[in-house]
């Protein structure tokens, strides 16, 4: 990672802060051949930045069972700031791994099992409400075993992502 420093007692200098935006950003991209071009936003940098750290996990797997395609529907994603934006959505009506709470769903995807017999499973978690992701974060960031009390380990079926 590029090592990035400024002198807290000179004035900003925004050229300076672009560049370090752009050296990190080409870092990721480097790092994750091109899948991920853009960590950090162009006023992610000011004169209180002292240090930057980043890392990078690529993971290329297969999912356990494969979306079909023809499945696919538009729907609409809700964006933070309000909005909304028609978006494909992956639709499957095979048994997932699928738990409901109060106020929030979680989904796990498992992947194929690879030769070294170990096994791997996303899990997204999904708030109710359209507004519901920063209570969602607060509550997993507030609770030290919050993922492990939230798995499923139970397939049901269920219309999903």
């Amino acid at each position: 990672m590029p090592n990035a420093r400024r002198n807290p007692q000179f004035p900003e200098n925004e050229h300076i802060m672009v560049e370090v935006v752009n050296e990190v950003n080409l870092w990721a991209e480097k790092q994750t051949n091109g899948l991920i071009n853009q960590v950090l936003q162009h006023n992610a940098v000011d004169s209180l930045t002292r240090l930057i750290l980043a890392n990078a996990v690529y993971f290329k797997g297969a999912w356990n069972q494969k979306f079909n395609r023809k499945m696919t529907k538009e729907s609409d994603f809700h964006l933070l700031d309000g909005n909304k934006v028609k978006v494909p959505f992956m639709t499957n009506m095979e048994k997932q791994l699928v738990r409901k709470y109060d106020d929030f769903t979680v989904l796990g995807l498992p992947y194929l099992q690879g030769q070294d017999k170990r096994e791997f499973t996303m899990y997204f978690f999904l708030p109710d409400a359209k507004d519901g992701l920063q209570s969602l974060v607060e509550k997993i960031g507030s609770t030290s075993d919050f993922f492990d009390r939230h798995i499923p380990r139970q397939e049901i079926t269920r219309s999903c992502l």
